[in-house]
């Protein structure tokens, strides 16, 4: 029988459990993956945009796993028997600090997105000035959510089960203001307002950004289907030709100029000139797919292989620049995922937590198992801190090839070391 608030917090700990052991393995999760994004994005990736936005996204994230989920773990699990009641307070802090970062940066990636796919011959955010921007934006929220900090601590009530009566402390409203406005206008007038915006203008650039993919892919499509309809010109007999048959993936270049992907075979040359006679025959990796032809009688082998390397050159021109094109739709596909993921789960938590601000003593009418699942519906946002990391190790080649070829090193490392150490070898 519950006769005090330990006996209730005994109860209470038996339902949260499981809660609290999700809680525990995202924070441990999302602080390693979250480490190996700054370590890795530092190291490998070139100065850009992308990569200052996400060391700045991956930083907040380490925040968070450091200190707003443990801090969380340790609330839920002294719930009904607060000791510290600073500690209360800095988590909620955290809590909302870290909410507003990721909002700020997640929008200044938007905007980035947004100026780059429908507005590319216009000004520009620079590294410098996206870095800028994201250090001055996350230190003007840090101040902005002071108030929570202030606002939230120990909040005590009696508790009657039978013939008991007890006092309980949890974290909640500070007792100082229990019965008072603010609380509730701090988080519907700026913490909720704020986020709404942010996450209202962050979908509203994915629809404009999205839209204009579909236009340029259906515009795309059909420049192509144009193309295959021409007729190719048949080539005559003074001229040669050149046909791709098979396109390579290598783009390696060789020594006379042009790349190994790019083989030809010389059917008929004159063996008193130096003249190509006839057809010369291969495999080409022409982008166009179409037919190179040249006057044999004006043209020499050495000229010829000139005009190979050019298209050669050229062609690695045009492959470099579609790589660079797939990336920034990578990137695209990458930042939208994380804006979809941080909406669903940040409305759910925005939604509960100005339920409790505006109802009076709305967690103490909870039964345990009701508790439960608000606890884990207003915890779902924790999920931003840890997604990130996976979705660059699927979706970034160049993050996972890193991993990948780290891990190698790693084993390789080892067994050399349990080798030596197995043959007793210094």
């Amino acid at each position: 029988m519950i006769r005090s608030a330990e006996d209730l917090q005994e109860e209470n700990l038996s339902k949260v459990a499981p809660c609290l052991i999700l809680m525990s393995f995202l924070a441990a999760v999302g602080l390693v993956g979250n480490l190996l994004v700054l370590i890795v994005f530092k190291i490998k990736y070139p100065r850009g945009n992308f990569k200052n936005f996400v060391l700045c996204l991956s930083a907040i994230d380490t925040v968070s796993c450091l200190i707003t989920i443990p801090g969380e773990v340790y609330i839920q699990y002294k719930w009904f028997v607060l000791e510290i009641p600073w500690l209360c307070s800095l988590k909620s802090y955290f809590n909302d600090f870290t909410v507003y970062s990721s909002s700020v940066t997640l929008l200044l990636i938007s905007v980035d997105r947004f100026l780059k796919t429908c507005k590319p011959f216009q000004k520009q955010f620079t590294p410098k000035l996206a870095l800028t921007l994201n250090i001055a934006s996350i230190c003007a929220f840090s101040l902005v959510a002071m108030p929570r900090g202030m606002l939230w601590g120990k909040h005590t009530y009696n508790v009657t089960n039978g013939n008991a009566t007890f006092l309980v402390s949890i974290c909640e409203k500070a007792d100082d203001f229990k019965d008072s406005d603010y609380p509730s206008i701090y988080t519907n007038g700026v913490y909720v307002s704020i986020n709404i915006i942010m996450m209202a203008t962050n979908v509203i650039l994915y629809c404009i950004i999205g839209r204009k993919i579909v236009s340029v892919n259906k515009q795309m499509i059909i420049y192509r289907l144009s193309r295959k309809r021409r007729t190719r010109p048949k080539p005559s007999q003074d001229t040669a030709e050149i046909s791709e048959h098979n396109r390579y993936h290598d783009n390696s270049t060789n020594s006379e100029g042009y790349t190994d992907a790019d083989k030809f075979r010389v059917t008929s040359v004159n063996p008193n000139s130096s003249q190509v006679l006839h057809t010369v025959s291969g495999t080409s990796s022409l982008s166009d797919r179409s037919l190179l032809q040249v006057n044999s009688t004006n043209i020499t082998k050495e000229q010829l292989l000139k005009a190979l390397s050019k298209l050669s050159k050229s062609e690695v021109k045009k492959k470099k620049k579609k790589r660079q094109m797939n990336h920034s739709s990578r990137k695209t596909l990458i930042v939208f995922i994380m804006v979809l993921v941080y909406v669903i789960t940040t409305t759910a938590y925005l939604s509960l937590l100005s339920v409790i601000s505006n109802t009076q003593n709305i967690l103490q009418k909870l039964t345990m198992t009701e508790r439960m699942v608000y606890l884990v519906f207003l915890r779902l946002y924790f999920i931003n801190s840890v997604i990130n990391p996976f979705l660059y190790g699927i979706m970034d080649h160049r993050f996972s090839s890193f991993l990948k070829n780290s891990g190698r090193q790693i084993v390789g490392s080892v067994r050399v070391a349990a080798s030596r150490s197995f043959r007793g070898r210094p």
